[in-house]
């Protein structure tokens, strides 16, 4: 993956980068766990937990192209982040949307669930160090 150098951001922007990270976190965290899943539904309905979870990630957060996105990940961050969407992407279109209970059933969904967990603990490790994705 060949990314542009970087430029210095803004106060404002890092800002914009540390929340990106925080909030893309949160997600690959709802999205490795069956309960956090369960409960989100039961707060919102089946449909729109299901929907929503696809759309944060598609609409709101992922954003390769985007230059504070880039700039909230380490380049072996980035790498498996998008690792991980090529599998969300590829996936989307079969995703069970009807009842939380397909959703976690289904073998794509449960491979995605086991590559956001893997995902997650990458990003979350100890000083970040660098490994091998």
């Amino acid at each position: 993956m060949e990314l542009p150098k970087p430029r210095f951001l803004s106060p404002k922007e890092k800002v914009v980068s540390e929340n990106i990270r925080i909030r893309t976190l949160d997600l690959l965290k709802l999205l490795a766990d069956s309960e956090s899943q369960k409960e989100y539904a039961g707060k919102v309905g089946d449909q729109i937990a299901i929907t929503e979870m696809v759309c944060m990630w598609f609409d709101d957060l992922y954003d390769i192209n985007s230059e504070i996105f880039r700039f909230a990940f380490a380049h072996f961050e980035l790498i498996k982040l998008e690792k991980f969407n090529a599998y969300f992407d590829s996936i989307d279109e079969q995703i069970p949307d009807e009842r939380i209970d397909c959703l976690l059933k289904d073998p794509s969904w449960r491979e995605l669930m086991k590559r956001a967990q893997e995902t997650h603990e990458l990003l979350t490790k100890d000083n970040n160090t660098q490994q091998s994705v």
